[in-house]
């Protein structure tokens, strides 16, 4: 009976990345892992630029951790943010000016389609962003069906901790 009741502890206290649906496709959880701790990311939204002049367009990828809320201006632009939590940043570019196209995102400051320049992760304290911890390597894989997205990346920050995240969702452009 002890021996009955420990297994049913550690089979229920496993946890999956990925979620069976009905119709036997599968989810991936939305969640951040920096330096073996695990956050769930709440939300997403991509800050399209212009473009740089060598056929890509930037489209800067910003994840939130739950427990960060996103202001807004007048003009409905994500202005500010409160609470705590996590936030993952990649300026990245795409063949398309208005979502990532789908693809692997790879570390080159060409500018070039399906690459990031600049990318960070980092703690929020009271809507604060703590020092950026530059991500120095990593990729990041994008497919979006009917702008709902799935994205799965890892990669090592400056002080080579080790991150990876997934991301499920809809991702509003501004």
């Amino acid at each position: 009976m002890i021996a009955l009741f420990g297994g049913l502890i550690l089979f229920s206290a496993c946890t999956k990345d990925e979620d069976d649906n009905n119709d036997g496709t599968t989810t991936t959880a939305s969640e951040l892992v920096v330096d073996g701790t695990t956050y769930a990311l709440g939300s997403a939204f991509l800050e399209h630029y212009s473009d740089f002049g060598v056929n890509s367009n930037n489209l800067d990828l910003i994840m939130l951790s739950d427990g960060i809320t996103v202001y807004y201006d007048e003009d409905n632009y994500p202005d500010s943010i409160s609470g705590s939590g996590y936030m993952a940043y990649f300026e990245s570019f795409s063949s398309d000016s208005t979502y990532l196209s789908n693809g692997t995102y790879t570390a080159d400051t060409t500018l070039t389609v399906n690459t990031y320049a600049t990318a960070w992760v980092s703690a929020v304290n009271n809507g604060e962003v703590n020092e950026t911890d530059q991500i120095m390597s990593g990729s990041f894989t994008v497919n979006r069906a009917d702008n709902v997205y799935t994205i799965t990346g890892s990669g090592k920050d400056h002080n080579s901790k080790d991150f990876n995240f997934s991301f499920n969702g809809a991702i509003t452009v501004f």
